[in-house]
């Protein structure tokens, strides 16, 4: 609460003090305090907009167009705690593969041992048309099992965090839709990707089992649940954001109607970042990254709330100002950074926001990385105001979403519950912390909030890839009655 009252003050110095620089001070504050009633989402418009994502929920496991795609994962059996042996871990999803191997057991929830290795991926295998990629994935799986060999005469087991999109039809099976995240070409779209790297192995005289693929999300969520039973949503804050939970299956009418689950549960993989509606606080800012991203008219909370757009709303807030303002004094000699789609990163928001120096340092160097010569106290307080404001409406919104999973689910307010949390976001800004707890308060009750642990799942993608194939090759290779 102290971190916000903080940023509060500051806002208020602008809005009513900060008279004696040039420029039209008078539409400064106008614009300032439209941000500030936007951004700083009031308890109503967060339960308004709680309602309308629990709504495209339940659409979405009926299968309704206007829903979220609530894409079941056949993530239908979790890692106990009693799993043990040698188990390994692939994640590939941006631009470094990992590799894990661990060693479950003795006791519950525990582990021996644990590597993780990390390789760039080579240029060339981001052209998926080259037949490298899947190559270069075995290439490194082979050098951990040559470092850490299963026991012997043991089939090595492997799990496969794999985050591009895919349509799964089983907890083995996940059939390749698109690329992204700089791979190119149709190298592998419509197959099977567990099929093609086994393949690979098989080619090489290498048998393996690959009992599950997931991504990341759902990964986030295993890999805190092995040891923590009280775990039931995974939540991505990063780059983008997403959200898994545990789902009756019976209430996912999108599976096949014979569909026979392992238990009476099913992970679901949200999408939540898709989620509009009319609740939703977008600004003409919104609107312009829209425009300008890759998925216009998709996607929608993602760009309110994930690490790759916040600093965008923010640089254009600032040249908002500079251009209507005279913030950066004349309209027609605004630096060019400034007006630079892409030039102002999210890790400066947040720096910019946690800066508590008395000349505001980050925030006078984000300005200047926009081209802003010699950035004016008030410049610099200006900006950091509209970087906490930009986060404050991500916290509150994260917040809002996550409650709404909770309502879903009937949670009872008095039994404790832990949400899997991974990204850059919320692991790297303390600040982003604390908002998002001062919203759960908000929207809880501080009783309810509390018993609500938000915990950090570090590695959360490679260990839940390895968690959820003990779990599974477990279950499968289990005597039947």
């Amino acid at each position: 609460m102290a971190y916000l009252l903080a940023g509060a003050a500051g806002l208020f110095y602008l809005l009513y003090k900060g008279k004696r620089e040039a420029g039209d001070r008078s539409l400064q504050r106008k614009i300032l305090k439209e941000y500030q009633d936007l951004f700083d989402v009031s308890t109503q418009r967060l339960r308004d907009v709680q309602r309308d994502l629990i709504l495209q929920v339940e659409a979405g496991l009926r299968g309704d167009k206007s829903g979220l795609l609530m894409l079941p994962t056949f993530v239908d059996i979790l890692p106990t705690g009693d799993e043990q042996g040698d188990y390994y871990a692939i994640d590939l999803g941006g631009t470094n593969l990992r590799v894990l191997h661990t060693r479950l057991g003795p006791g519950k929830g525990e582990g021996e041992e644990q590597d993780i290795r990390e390789w760039p991926i080579p240029k060339e295998c981001f052209n998926t048309d080259s037949g490298k990629l899947l190559e270069f994935v075995a290439d490194c799986v082979e050098e951990m099992l040559v470092e850490h060999p299963p026991a012997s005469g043991a089939l090595p087991v492997l799990g496969f965090c794999f985050s591009f999109g895919f349509n799964q039809t089983a907890l083995n099976n996940g059939v390749l839709v698109r690329w992204t995240k700089g791979f190119y070409g149709k190298g592998l779209i419509g197959e099977d990707i567990v099929g093609a790297l086994q393949c690979v192995f098989r080619a090489r005289g290498r048998a393996v089992e690959i009992p599950a693929i997931l991504n990341d999300t759902v990964a986030t969520l295993i890999a805190l649940r092995y040891a923590e039973p009280a775990t039931q949503l995974g939540i991505i804050l990063g780059t983008g954001t997403n959200a898994a939970y545990q789902e009756r299956i019976d209430r996912i009418k999108t599976l096949d109607p014979g569909f026979k689950g392992r238990s009476e549960h099913m992970v679901v993989n949200t999408e939540w970042g898709d989620f509009f509606a009319a609740s939703l606080p977008v600004c003409e800012e919104d609107d312009w990254v829209d425009a300008a991203s890759v998925n216009p008219g998709r996607g929608r909370l993602e760009k309110l709330v994930s690490g790759l757009y916040m600093g965008e709303i923010v640089r254009r807030a600032l040249a908002r100002l500079g251009q209507h303002a005279g913030l950066f004094g004349r309209a027609d000699a605004l630096p060019a950074a400034l007006l630079t789609p892409g030039s102002l990163g999210s890790a400066a928001v947040a720096a910019m926001d946690e800066d508590e120096s008395a000349d505001l340092a980050a925030a006078g160097a984000a300005l200047a990385t926009l081209g802003v010569a010699r950035p004016t106290r008030r410049q610099r307080r200006v900006a950091r105001a509209l970087a906490r404001l930009a986060a404050l409406r991500s916290a509150r919104l994260s917040a809002a979403a996550l409650c709404a999973l909770l309502r879903h689910l009937g949670w009872d307010e008095r039994s404790r519950v832990v949400a899997a949390m991974d990204g850059s976001v919320f692991c790297r800004y303390a600040g982003y912390r604390a908002m998002m707890r001062d919203t759960l308060e908000r929207l809880l009750g501080r009783e309810a909030a509390a018993a609500l642990e938000l915990r950090e799942a570090r590695d959360g993608s490679v260990r839940g890839a390895a968690y959820l194939a003990a779990a599974a090759s477990r279950y499968d290779h289990a005597p039947r009655a």
